[in-house]
């Protein structure tokens, strides 16, 4: 009975950051159709949607892949979630290589060549987001949700306060710079993303020297 109380209670706390994450981001679109001109919008969603796209690639279902086989009696859960690490942090970090070398013909190629630091600093949020989601998969399975859920409101907080702050709080204290207007939102995601990571980071001492080629 304890045990179905206990499932109860991570669910709802699973189920209140979800919640949490949908309303906010709702509350920042008033927000941004606001500041932003429709050209901005329409960049911010075409970056939002290749974040959204370059996540699923990038992640290759490792998440889930972790969170099942890591279940598995006699499986040994640190060498699984190490070789899901190292392969994560590999492929993101020639992610990042490839696009610090190639964000100007990529933002060519997405209509941005203007602006190419956008696709800088979108690159930047899509690694930190990536290398994030085994360590948040790791938490569910071991069923830490008050620490899930502390992570995920913080991140959350962090860019909607951010925001605001940016768009609301800059122009009157004339530090407000019209030139990067998406580059606000995108900053305030890095930082968000930033901040996950730092608490995340007892998750990543956890990793060990181990990669299990048949585990991958």
């Amino acid at each position: 009975m304890s045990g179905m109380k206990s499932l109860m209670g991570d669910t709802a706390l699973y189920g209140l950051s979800s919640i949490l994450a949908r309303v906010l981001n709702f509350a920042l679109t008033p927000l941004l159709t606001v500041v932003l001109s429709k050209s901005e919008y329409g960049v911010n969603s075409l970056l939002y949607v290749s974040i959204a796209f370059l996540m699923v690639i990038l992640t290759y279902g490792f998440e889930t892949a972790y969170f099942r086989v890591s279940q598995k009696e006699g499986a040994d859960e640190p060498t699984v979630y190490s070789t899901a690490m190292w392969s994560l942090l590999t492929s993101s970090g020639l992610f990042l290589a490839a696009m610090t070398f190639f964000y100007v013909p990529t933002a060519d190629l997405l209509h941005m060549g203007d602006r190419p630091e956008l696709v800088l600093m979108m690159a930047w949020i899509v690694a930190m987001d990536v290398v994030a989601a085994v360590p948040f998969a790791r938490l569910r399975a071991q069923r830490r949700a008050k620490r899930f859920v502390a992570i995920k409101i913080t991140q959350i907080a962090v860019n909607f306060i951010l925001c605001y702050a940016f768009f609301l709080l800059l122009p009157k204290a004339g530090l407000w710079l019209p030139d990067l207007q998406v580059g606000w939102v995108l900053i305030a995601n890095l930082a968000a993303s930033a901040a996950m990571i730092v608490m995340l980071l007892p998750e990543f001492f956890a990793i060990q020297r181990r990669f299990d080629a048949a585990t991958w």
